[in-house]
């Protein structure tokens, strides 16, 4: 599935999310690119997401760059293992990143090679 951050970002704020019914919290995704930084903040208010672009100051922030960000959202990775590789830098409060896991597609890793059909 294809999906842009911007779609994303439309879709989680669309509808309330269960599995965030318990945060009232603000979250701030900068997404870099070569040359550019996106600011995403997300106020998230007992399961609902409000989302816009500004760089403010949040409960915690997550920073990655545009392709592993674009795999997040397509649960082609996952947000809390990356993180432990180092390849999203989390600051604040570290349970917000295990939020927005919870709205991310689910992760399906690679399948392996001697699985695949014809091997």
């Amino acid at each position: 599935m294809t999906i842009t951050v911007e779609e994303f970002f439309d879709r989680i704020s669309a509808e309330p999310h269960p599995v965030l019914h318990d945060i009232t919290a603000t979250l701030r995704v900068d997404v870099t690119e070569p040359g550019k930084t996106t600011h995403w903040y997300l106020e998230i208010d007992r399961g609902k997401v409000a989302v816009s672009q500004r760089d403010e100051p949040a409960d915690a922030v997550m920073g990655t760059n545009l392709d592993l960000f674009e795999r997040l959202i397509t649960g082609r990775a996952n947000a809390v293992a990356a993180t432990l590789r180092g390849q999203v830098r989390v600051e604040g409060d570290p349970s917000l990143l295990v939020a927005l896991q919870a709205v991310l597609p689910s992760y399906v890793p690679n399948e392996p090679a001697s699985t695949k059909e014809g091997h």
